[in-house]
């Protein structure tokens, strides 16, 4: 029997910042963050989807249509584990140089 994936997690198969991070600069990941920070601070539905779907994702035009088709707050969510995501290869990385 054919495995089926929920909608839900759905978008997190296509938003895949972890599987681009570790070949970015440091200084790129925190320049994404803090854009990441704007973004859901200046909130308009179709930059957010359009930066996270550019920045966070290898398949950025199923992404962008799958965050079309979410909530505001789904979004939002989406954007919030991104940034989880961000900080965690952050501190990772100053780990490492410690």
């Amino acid at each position: 029997m054919e495995e089926r994936i929920k909608t839900e997690d759905l978008l997190y198969h296509v938003l895949d910042p972890q599987t681009i991070l570790p070949e970015m600069p440091t200084d790129k990941v925190r320049i994404l963050l803090v854009e990441l920070d704007m973004i859901m601070e200046d909130y308009k539905r179709d930059l957010a989807v359009i930066y996270l779907s550019s920045n966070y994702s290898s398949k950025k035009h199923l992404c962008s249509t799958i965050l079309r088709g979410k909530h505001d707050h789904e979004i939002k969510e989406a954007a919030m584990s991104v940034r989880e995501v961000l900080v965690k290869e952050l501190a990772a990385r100053k780990a490492r140089q410690d």
